[in-house]
């Protein structure tokens, strides 16, 4: 008995040493503007990076400590990454940077995250300025996003995903814990191991990991018909479902 008391303590502790880690050294959606109808979708990270996914499938991800700016394009099919400043850029892109600008004013004016994760950092007050150097030295950015009828999903560059759903609950999926944060709407969070993601016995959670479960699936399905494992299978073995 005691020994089995010592196994649930330890899973217990490192359940909540990966928890930490995610909140503290994770990169993640802070805030973000459903400008989708019309223009596309703005977002703030968590290491301070500004970003917005236009409707074009361009894309602009702003370092604010050196006012650098990376711009991603298509063309013929190729990826093409610049890197801009903010006080020089071509002239071809200035109707965007107006708008990113916007976005980026808005964001300023409004200090409240739109996610629980932030606030559980806000909160805690332990990240220490070598953790936040490190963020702000990740160059992240919301390679694709997804809205759906309950929820938000960034799928990251670094291939995590974060789920932000509408009842103000979120889901975190870490590729380098091999586990998943899960922030309920009272605020509340704990960590779970990947594997045994569809097998936790909760409502409430489980209710979302097969909710996120269906929305990986269709994705990779949209990306590659072909594919026959799960996606959570995908992303846990490192494949790119996007």
């Amino acid at each position: 008995m005691e020994n089995k008391d010592e196994k649930e303590k330890e899973n217990q502790n490192n359940q909540e040493k990966k928890l930490e880690d995610i909140i503290y050294n994770e990169i993640f959606v802070e805030k973000w503007l459903d400008y989708v109808s019309k223009y596309g979708l703005a977002y703030l990270l968590n290491n301070g990076y500004y970003g917005v996914c236009f409707n074009d499938k361009t894309k602009i991800i702003l370092n604010p400590e050196t006012n650098d700016f990376i711009y991603i394009e298509k063309i013929d099919g190729d990826k093409i990454i610049n890197k801009y400043n903010m006080e020089d850029y071509p002239k071809r892109i200035h109707k965007k940077m107006i708008l990113f600008n916007l976005f980026k004013s808005i964001f300023e004016r409004n200090e409240k995250p739109n996610n629980l994760f932030q606030s559980a950092a806000n909160k805690l007050k332990k990240e220490k300025e070598e953790n936040k150097n490190n963020k702000e030295n990740k160059f992240i950015y919301v390679k694709k996003y997804y809205i759906s009828r309950h929820a938000y999903i960034f799928h990251l560059s670094d291939n995590n995903f974060h789920v932000c759903f509408k009842d103000k609950s979120e889901i975190f999926l870490s590729r380098k814990n091999l586990s998943f944060a899960y922030g309920n709407k009272k605020g509340e969070y704990r960590t779970f191991p990947l594997k045994d993601a569809l097998a936790i016995n909760i409502h409430e959670v489980q209710k979302r990991i097969k909710y996120t479960e269906e929305y990986l699936i269709i994705i990779s399905n949209l990306i590659a018909k072909s594919l026959v494992m799960g996606s959570v299978g995908l992303w846990v073995t490192g494949m790119e479902i996007m």
